[in-house]
């Protein structure tokens, strides 16, 4: 073989070769475009699948939410039930520039026996129907001291006539008179009637000691003699039934029973009955009273 045929032969071989290169050049492009499409066709796949799967609560999800939108439409449906208007009583006709302490004293009671009422709780019913007749009580006997004189004794008569009755039946009263002859006494807390001083510290001992006293005496203003009249001897012991019921326990309380079995027969009675409307009314006539008493003496 000569020298140039070698030559040939070699550029030949060459030649074949890079074609070989080419070709096999071409593939690796071409499979490689092939295979980025196929991976970028199999992320998008994916992609889509994760984004469906996040934008999609799941099932017990799904559940939940039914449960709380149920409940909401629920609520709002079924509202909360108000407390009825004539459970409260009616405390418009006191002036709260007079006694706004009193009034505000009032309104939390009267709050407080609405919502018992509402829930048919006779016990703290009573309880808080008794403290607005202590509160009546403690304004009208701070009053009635602050204007007692020579001309108005009113008190001091209702007083010696529950004292009086009580000596016959037996009973003792705290005694508010107090001898001091020749005495020059200046203090609020006594005060010159005739011949003697009367002690706001006993009649406040009366108050907070004797819940039954307090409200006879206060009766005898509005009338001397009141039990010969039967409209307010009624009363009086409804409202002493009322102060007998204040301290029951409450519903379910295992003391209950025997708590009502010590009650004598009209207090048993009126718990018997929760009737409710007529402790409310005597409530807010004690009250009406009281506080025309207050206007009368204080004006």
């Amino acid at each position: 073989m000569t020298k140039y045929d070698m030559e040939h032969d070699l550029k030949q071989e060459v030649q074949e070769l890079k074609i070989s290169i080419d070709k096999l050049s071409n593939d690796i492009s071409q499979q490689f475009n092939s295979l980025s499409e196929n991976l970028c066709i199999s992320f998008e796949q994916i992609s889509k699948q994760i984004t469906n799967s996040s934008s999609q609560p799941s099932l017990s999800h799904k559940i939940l939410e039914t449960d709380l939108e149920n409940n909401h439409q629920d609520s709002l449906q079924k509202p909360k039930k108000e407390i009825p208007r004539e459970y409260y009583i009616d405390y418009s006709y006191i002036d709260p520039a007079k006694y706004p302490l009193f009034l505000k004293d009032l309104e939390k009671h009267n709050k407080s026996m609405a919502e018992c009422r509402h829930k048919e709780n006779i016990e703290n019913f009573c309880l808080s129907a008794n403290k607005t007749l202590e509160s009546a009580i403690e304004v009208i006997f701070d009053v009635e001291y602050k204007c007692l004189n020579e001309n108005n004794k009113t008190f001091l008569e209702a007083y010696q006539r529950v004292k009086t009755f009580y000596s016959n039946k037996g009973w003792e009263i705290t005694e508010i008179f107090l001898n001091l002859n020749n005495s020059n006494i200046e203090s609020k807390h006594f005060k010159p009637v005739d011949d003697k001083y009367i002690s706001w510290e006993y009649i406040e001992e009366i108050r907070r000691r004797n819940f039954n006293t307090s409200v006879e005496i206060f009766f005898e203003i509005l009338k001397p003699n009141f039990m010969n009249s039967s409209h307010l001897r009624e009363k009086f012991y409804l409202i002493k039934n009322i102060h007998n019921l204040r301290n029951l326990d409450a519903h379910g309380s295992p003391n209950l029973p025997s708590q009502i079995d010590a009650l004598k027969d009209s207090a048993k009675k009126l718990y018997n009955s929760k009737d409710y409307t007529k402790i409310k009314e005597v409530v807010y006539w004690f009250v009406k009273e009281v506080y025309d008493r207050l206007n009368k003496i204080s004006n």
